[in-house]
């Protein structure tokens, strides 16, 4: 596991694990490991994760009053979540790409507040192969921030533009998990070229990998 700044590379944490250890393993003590590792007065605004980072425990410690990371967190499709999308009525979907987005609010067993579930469903192409064919395939998020579903979104899918620019340095070829990190850095140049403020974020990500030996 390494965690690195995306626009320049500076590590900020790494982790060697072993390759049957799950992706779910010790995600917030990453986490809070990476944060610990900034200069005094930057922190850790942001939190764009996938499914392995699902958790009661980052929920919270994310909506946390002293933390207050803003996070958006993939969905695995477990019962609780299933019916929680099977009982959204006609009127909560409208017209998303090529398929229909909408949202519901959702928690966990162990989770202090509630949260957002943004969901995608899109037409499933049918396999020959498929024994019970699926009319639908869904996507889902897990998110606190407030913007519309459509913006949180994107913002969420801005992670695969992460793992696409790793692809061309000397990254583990096996990935376990990734999470991007968005941090308060104040007087940085942003990716596109403009001065942020003490406001605006700089990105890193934590990449979960599998070693080669």
């Amino acid at each position: 596991m390494v965690g690195h700044l995306a626009e320049n590379g500076l590590v900020v944490g790494d982790e060697f694990r072993h390759g049957n250890e799950a992706p779910a393993s010790r995600n917030l003590e990453f986490i809070k490991y990476c944060r610990k590792q900034l200069p005094k007065g930057k922190t850790i605004t942001a939190l764009r994760a996938d499914s392995a980072s699902y958790q009661a425990e980052i929920f919270n410690y994310c909506n946390a009053r002293k933390n207050r990371i803003e996070f958006a967190i993939g969905v695995p499709q477990d019962e609780a979540v299933v019916r929680q999308i099977k009982s959204l009525g006609a009127s909560a979907w409208r017209p998303y790409g090529d398929g229909h987005i909408a949202e519901t609010v959702h928690c966990m067993n162990r989770t202090e507040d509630a949260f957002r579930l943004i969901v995608v469903r899109r037409p499933n192409q049918k396999s020959l192969f498929d024994e019970q064919p699926v009319a639908a395939k869904y996507r889902i998020i897990a998110t606190n921030r407030t913007k519309k579903a459509e913006q949180v979104l994107h913002w969420y899918n801005q992670r695969g533009e992460h793992d696409n620019s790793a692809e061309n340095t000397h990254r583990p070829r096996q990935v376990r998990a990734h999470v991007v990190l968005e941090f308060d850095h104040p007087q940085e140049t942003k990716t596109d070229g403009r001065q942020g403020d003490a406001r605006e974020y700089q990105t890193g990500e934590i990449h979960d990998c599998l070693f080669p030996v």
